[in-house]
């Protein structure tokens, strides 16, 4: 699909005119413009957020400017004649307690740069544009400890300016906040530096509900969103991180995208912007989002089937919808199984658990319960538009591909999970080693990632990253996914036995830890763990 050009806008979800795409558009004013920057509103357009300019958008955080926390600060002696100097500065804490907006104004027209350390890491903000008012967030703070940070104005390296220090204290989290990642184990030469993951930690009057949180590699909080403020609570049943840098999660029965600033900047609400139930995984490439759904298909002999879908949504609202109910026949509960066009349950069919877009506008899925991964076409110009492309069959032999390897003996996959693509054109799952049709581990390994290249007629694994859990204990869930940087190391997540781990391709365990709330065991399993970059 390609996406809708024109003015730059927000869904506001405060409009009760419901008709056409079911929003009222809210155009951006020039300050919100100039946040998004240069951003291209193509495909493959990269988007680029500040991460720290103070913004007000539809369902941001707005400053509480009652707690100011700014100490004495110390302007520095300009390096050159004539370079700009502060005249004010300041940083207020906002509604969530682990985001501050920092102000600076200078004498005459310059870019300020800011660097703040909370003593376990120091960040950076982008430099900001020639002007005499500078606008920042500051974010990937831990809680309960004191932030200091440093602005300078002119070219930091360049061209020597004044500078300005300051420290505030940020606030000690609340119960229902209070999630962290307790260590296991490290080992030198781990590269994870900041995972994104849910948790549920007990938000009160609404139980059963789970918060998005960021930790850093030492297992703090440093960020944290409860998106109940606008779906009515919630577990969080998909969860990813866009190539726009945003959080992308399916909240109870709604979809969310959250900047790493916090502001809310996509919610489709079900039963006002679609009518399916969204489910597993949510995608976003371009201008447009898709989500895995599902329908019931009722046939004439009164059998009824859950199918797995594709919705879409551009920006403005529901695009399109794709299910699975012309590809398989009918359960039968008297007739054998034929796993390649069967289904395997009365009500849940396929059980598709994953969805990864490629720039081609193709749809690659994983299905669970046959242990199969497909491609399908999902661009409506094409000759082939909603056609199944390839299958890639866990066992190598009902699909398209056999499945080969010099690298593991074990040549099949089960109950996967988290299916993508790798930028090296490689595929990534996480093998759960669990038959969810014999509701039984397999025995033949342990839960693990694998890298599969397809060539040809073969799909070989390249590289396996072993968790060293029996398959009994990730039955259910799980994810793998690769950390940025120069390690080829992945981050997977055992959801069963709540485990997070960083495993190198020769199958050691660099950096283990497990979810919890103010150091108990959490309350539900983290459906994804998601390695990420803070400023």
């Amino acid at each position: 699909m390609k996406p809708v050009l024109g003015h730059r806008f927000l869904v506001d979800r405060r409009s009760t005119d419901r008709t056409s795409w079911k929003h009222s558009l809210k155009f951006l004013s020039p300050s919100q413009e100039n946040w998004l920057g240069s951003r291209a509103d193509t495909v493959d357009g990269k988007f680029e957020p500040s991460f720290l300019r103070a913004r007000k958008l539809t369902g941001g955080d707005v400053p509480v400017r009652t707690l100011l926390l700014v100490t004495a600060l110390t302007l520095a002696v300009p390096a050159l004649a004539g370079a700009a100097n502060f005249v004010t500065s300041s940083c207020t804490t906002t509604k969530n307690k682990l985001r501050y907006d920092c102000t600076f104004e200078t004498d005459t027209a310059t870019s300020v740069a800011v660097e703040w350390d909370d003593g376990t890491t120091v960040r950076s903000a982008p430099r900001s544009a020639i002007g005499s008012t500078h606008d920042f967030r500051l974010v990937g703070m831990r809680a309960g400890v004191v932030v200091n940070w440093r602005a300078e104005t002119g070219g930091m390296l360049v061209t020597p300016g004044s500078t300005v220090t300051g420290s505030f204290m940020t606030s000690k989290l609340d119960r229902h906040e209070w999630a962290a990642l307790s260590l296991v184990s490290t080992v030198v030469g781990y590269s994870v530096q900041n995972v994104l993951f849910p948790a549920d930690c007990g938000t009160p009057v609404l139980p059963g509900n789970q918060m998005l949180f960021i930790a850093d590699h030492a297992g703090g909080v440093v960020w944290y969103q409860d998106p109940a403020r606008v779906t009515g609570g919630g577990p969080i049943v998909a969860l990813n991180f866009t190539e726009r840098g945003t959080i992308l999660a399916i909240h109870g029965e709604d979809i969310v995208e959250y900047t790493l600033e916090g502001d809310l900047v996509t919610h489709f609400e079900k039963g006002v912007d679609f009518t399916n139930t969204v489910h597993h995984d949510v995608f976003r490439r371009g201008n447009h989002l898709f989500a895995l759904s599902s329908v019931d298909v009722l046939f004439s002999d009164g059998t009824e089937q859950q199918y797995d879908g594709v919705m879409g949504f551009d920006d403005s609202g529901w695009v399109a919808e794709w299910d699975s109910s012309g590809l398989y026949d009918p359960y039968d509960s008297t007739a054998a199984i034929d796993p390649s066009t069967d289904c395997y349950s009365l009500k849940d069919c396929r059980h598709t658990n994953a969805l990864w877009v490629g720039r081609d506008d193709s749809w690659t899925m994983s299905q669970r319960t046959p242990g199969r991964v497909i491609q399908v076409d999902g661009d409506p110009s094409s000759a082939t538009f909603k056609e199944v492309l390839w299958e890639l069959d866990g066992q190598g032999v009902n699909g398209d591909f056999a499945i080969v390897s010099s690298v593991t003996t074990d040549l099949t996959f089960e109950g996967q999970h988290n299916v993508q693509f790798l930028p090296n054109g490689k595929l990534l799952m996480f093998d759960n080693e669990f038959d969810p049709y014999a509701g039984a581990p397999t025995g033949t390994g342990s839960a693990r990632g694998l890298e599969i290249r397809l060539v040809g007629s073969n799909a070989v694994i390249t590289d396996e990253y072993d968790t060293g859990w029996p398959g009994g204990d990730c039955s259910s869930r799980g994810s793998a996914f690769k950390i940025d940087g120069p390690s080829s190391n992945v981050l997977t997540t055992c959801a069963d036995s709540n485990t997070i781990q960083e495993i190198d391709s020769s199958g050691i365990t660099l950096w283990e830890a497990k979810t919890s709330c103010g150091g108990a065991t959490i309350a539900g399993q983290p459906y994804r763990a998601i390695p990420i970059e803070l400023p």
